[in-house]
């Protein structure tokens, strides 16, 4: 049967090179889904995103980054969330606009006794903010 499934795919499975970590493999996916790179020295969150990229838990290619922008466009918080084939239960994080951990959100399910609790810690996260775009680790 393994041999019947090494055929059928073909071969034994590669070993994957390991990712660098640079700004340069940040994208921002923008709603149109066209990639942009972030590290334009002119583009103000790329020294944010290469913090979060450096210290962030569970980094992998499905980690993203939320940002969350006030009604005059300037950045109120960025939210990281991990990569789940990382590690098992990724924590969330919320960073300042320069890339400053603000507070961590653990992966919990929300009860009746807690939802109070995590409606706080998100309020407080986003700083007034509203979800602008999303941002993709790869």
């Amino acid at each position: 049967m393994w041999l019947l499934l090494m055929l059928a795919c073909g071969g034994p499975p590669q070993a994957e090179e390991p990712r660098p970590r640079a700004p340069a493999d940040v994208k921002r996916i923008s709603a149109d889904r066209e990639a942009v790179r972030p590290d334009d020295p002119a583009n103000p969150l790329t020294p944010a995103l290469q913090k979060i990229y450096d210290t962030a838990p569970c980094l992998g290619p499905m980690s993203k980054v939320r940002v969350y922008r006030d009604a005059a466009a300037q950045v109120t918080a960025l939210y990281y969330l991990g990569d789940h084939g990382q590690c098992s239960h990724p924590p969330a994080v919320y960073y300042t606009p320069d890339g400053v951990e603000r507070e961590p959100v653990a992966m919990k399910p929300i009860t009746d006794e807690n939802r109070a609790m995590f409606e706080a810690i998100h309020e407080r996260g986003r700083a007034g903010g509203t979800l602008a775009e999303t941002l993709y680790f790869e």
